[in-house]
């Protein structure tokens, strides 16, 4: 009779995204140099990409360069200098993240940079950040290779396999010497009447 062992996992929730700065549909005065993201767990920098869109920018989507290389709850990135256009730039940066429970996390924060020289209202900038627009379940339309997701599966499968093997190579040596042996033992039983 075999033992069913068990543990109970308490429930967790999701991590979810609860700021950015700049702050979701804000007019900045000026292109930012940095995108701070800050979510309500810490998360693995290993597992996050942040990209930027710029309209009017011929070079696309870009992935950014993270500033931050531990787990923590705010990850911020670096935006590249990029060219000096007439109007108003409207901002698009997409994220997805892996949080601590192993969950994707996904979303798209939007804002607007005005045209140099614009004056912007008092109240439309406001340093603080608030929370952006809630995180879609569709993924992001630029296609950076595999996520860290699907290459964390990957390697799990992969490490799973290995730990079978070695756990089963053992197994067929222990049977195989007790086959070889028992064959040994009723061929020389059977030479000895």
């Amino acid at each position: 009779m075999g033992m069913v062992a068990s543990t109970s996992v308490p429930a967790s929730a999701h991590t979810d995204l609860v700021s950015s700065s700049p702050a979701a549909e804000a007019v900045l005065p000026a292109p930012p140099r940095a995108i701070e993201l800050t979510f309500s767990e810490e998360v693995d920098p290993d597992f996050v990409t942040v990209i930027a869109t710029v309209d009017d920018d011929a070079a696309g989507p870009r992935r950014l360069a993270l500033v931050t290389d531990e787990p923590a709850p705010t990850i911020t990135a670096d935006i590249p200098p990029l060219p000096t256009v007439a109007g108003d730039t409207r901002w698009r940066v997409d994220y997805r993240v892996t949080s601590v429970d192993g969950h994707p996390i996904q979303g798209t924060i939007r804002f607007t940079v005005q045209a140099a020289g614009r004056s912007t209202p008092s109240d439309a900038f406001t340093p603080e950040a608030t929370p952006p627009t809630p995180a879609s379940s569709q993924p992001a339309q630029v296609d950076d290779g595999p996520d860290a997701t699907e290459s964390l599966g990957h390697w799990i499968r992969v490490l799973f396999a290995l730990g079978l093997l070695l756990l089963a190579v053992p197994v067929v040596l222990v049977v195989v010497r007790r086959v070889r042996a028992e064959e040994q033992a009723s061929n020389s039983t059977s030479d000895h009447p």
